[in-house]
């Protein structure tokens, strides 16, 4: 037998037996015994934990009868075939983020040259990329995160705290691109864009993991698959329960991913369903002088009334069909998301609660060629979404917050928005050691807003608020359109296998997010806002093998 030190808790690893294509009954009877030695309460909370536990068992032993040459159903979901020629794609791979057995974010991505994840109270969190920390209702728009490239979010509806959305802790890797990535990948991706690659589907034996630790800590990750004929089945799931290193900082959250990689006629699919929940006690801000220095202050929360609750589903399909010349990948998706947050650090500490429904497709015809390699595609996309902030009592503070931040309804309204665009890619190998690549996009974002609240810069009830107005201005209904450019051209050359040089110039862009241009402050009217734009140009020197690199 061989073991896992985590925290502190040393927990058994499976069986070799079990290892080696155990039956169904095998298995579980093993998780059930590991799981009343270690005092496993978690699945208790977690129920769907225990499920997914007995249901890889059930398909694991039922394949292990009739053990099947494997098998893998490759999709589109790297951003590697754009951006490992000419760019600075950066991979964390599935051992290092096993190594690292991640509570947050921050513990991946620290590993990234360029990036940073300011890690917030429980899971929030705060991104960079080659920038300065941004926050603020729109700075989320300054990043693209995606999910088997496909974005975690419509574009416009943007979350500042989005990596918590998405099963990096059981992915096969995390890929980042600094700099503009909108040429292909389009709006969001003005500074950058990170994607996560969903479990591979293979036919490792199930693994279970329970990790405990300070604070309360518990953790249940269990993972498991098998291969078949056509593709083969992959499910993960991880669930972590805690009470914080604060008072009342705890929180429970739980993440699944299924994957189902399959063939039928001339097509390949690999679909993949994701499911995220978080309930979380968030932590306030505290204050004094020196404060970090008190250890009874420092794990204080003046907050304890502030909490986040959240939940967000997608599913995605990449269909796959070889063509006469290239092949045509067609990704159908859906998502939902749900979320309220108290928002503590502003008086009168309103309530936000925002949602989302939306589908799309993206469509790729891929070509590689002895001189040139392209990409065509085009994408489609509507979601409704809709924001509502209020507010129980009255502020507490002076008379000017009193009066201009008042009780009630500050906004309520709904969001259609409808996106559009085309792009390619294209490298031409120009000799056998130097490549020219150039991409472009184009995209067009309308926006239909619907104010169900009353309008302008009053009280909920129509009453005007002192001090010259209230701060919460709502506009009337209306129409907007953004159409936007996106565009890169770069040149690499590689003198042997163990190094490259390349230089590039792009431009990325973002269109306003709803949140900038619906939710008004006193004295907007009207948010007559454009795109945002970088240009950017970059010149690197890439040397090194398997043991090592320095760029």
């Amino acid at each position: 037998m061989v073991a896992h030190r985590r925290a502190g808790a040393l927990i058994p690893a499976p069986d070799r037996a079990l290892r080696d294509h155990a039956a169904a009954p095998e298995f579980i009877v093993s998780c059930i015994v590991r799981a009343a030695s270690n005092r496993l309460d978690l699945v208790r909370r977690l129920p769907s934990a225990a499920l997914l536990c007995l249901a890889i068992g059930a398909v694991h032993g039922a394949a292990a009868a009739e053990p099947i040459e494997e098998i893998v159903v490759r999709g589109q979901s790297s951003l590697a075939p754009e951006f490992a020629r000419v760019g600075n794609l950066s991979v964390i791979d599935e051992d290092v983020l096993d190594g690292i057995g991640l509570v947050h974010p921050t513990e991946a991505f620290v590993r990234v040259p360029g990036v940073w994840i300011s890690r917030g109270s429980g899971q929030e969190h705060l991104t960079a990329i080659r920038s300065p920390v941004l926050n603020g209702p729109g700075a989320c728009g300054a990043f693209l995160f995606l999910e088997n490239g496909v974005p975690l979010r419509p574009a416009g509806f943007c979350n500042v705290n989005n990596l918590f959305e998405v099963n990096i802790e059981q992915a096969s890797a995390v890929e980042v691109t600094r700099g503009p990535a909108g040429a292909v990948y389009g709006g969001n991706a003005l500074l950058g864009a990170i994607n996560v690659v969903a479990p591979r589907v293979d036919d490792r034996p199930p693994s279970l993991m329970l990790e405990v630790g300070p604070w309360d800590f518990r953790r249940l990750d269990v993972e498991g698959g098998v291969a078949t004929e056509r593709g083969g089945v992959r499910a993960a799931f991880t669930g972590i329960d805690t009470n914080g290193w604060a008072e009342g900082t705890g929180y429970q959250q739980e993440k699944l991913s299924l994957v189902w990689d399959t063939a039928f006629g001339d097509w390949t699919a690999s679909t993949l369903l994701s499911a995220t929940s978080l309930d979380q006690d968030t932590g306030g801000f505290v204050i004094g002088d020196d404060a970090y220095q008190d250890s009874e202050l420092r794990d204080s929360n003046p907050n304890p009334e502030a909490y986040r609750e959240a939940w967000a589903v997608r599913l995605s399909s990449e269909l796959v069909r070889p063509l006469e010349a290239g092949s045509l990948v067609v990704t159908p998706y859906l998502r939902a998301s749900d979320m309220d947050f108290l928002q503590h650090f502003l008086p009168g500490q309103p309530l936000e609660e925002n949602g989302q429904s939306s589908g799309g497709a993206i469509l790729r015809w891929r070509n590689s060629g002895e001189r040139l390699d392209w990409t065509l595609g085009g994408q489609l996309e509507y979601a409704d979404t809709w924001l509502r902030q209020t507010q129980d009592g009255p502020t507490v503070g002076s008379p000017f917050l009193v009066a201009t931040r008042p009780p009630g309804t500050h906004y309520d309204y709904e969001v259609q928005s409808l996106l559009a665009a085309a792009f390619y890619d294209l490298a031409w190998h120009l000799a056998p050691r130097v490549d020219l690549v150039h991409s472009l996009r184009v995209e067009t974002l309308d926006y239909r807003y619907d104010n169900e609240a009353l309008d302008g810069n009053t009280q909920d009830d129509g009453t005007p608020c002192g001090f010259g107005g209230c701060l919460y201005t709502r506009p009337a209904d209306r129409d907007d359109t953004f159409t936007d450019v996106a565009s890169r051209v770069g040149i690499e050359f590689r003198p042997d296998e163990r190094a490259r040089f390349w230089a590039s110039a792009g431009v990325g862009f973002r269109a306003p997010q709803s949140t900038e241009l619906y939710r008004l402050q006193s004295g907007q009217t009207v948010a007559d806002l454009n795109s945002e734009s970088v240009r950017a140009l970059e010149v690197g020197i890439e040397a090194g093998d398997e043991k090592g690199s320095v760029s």
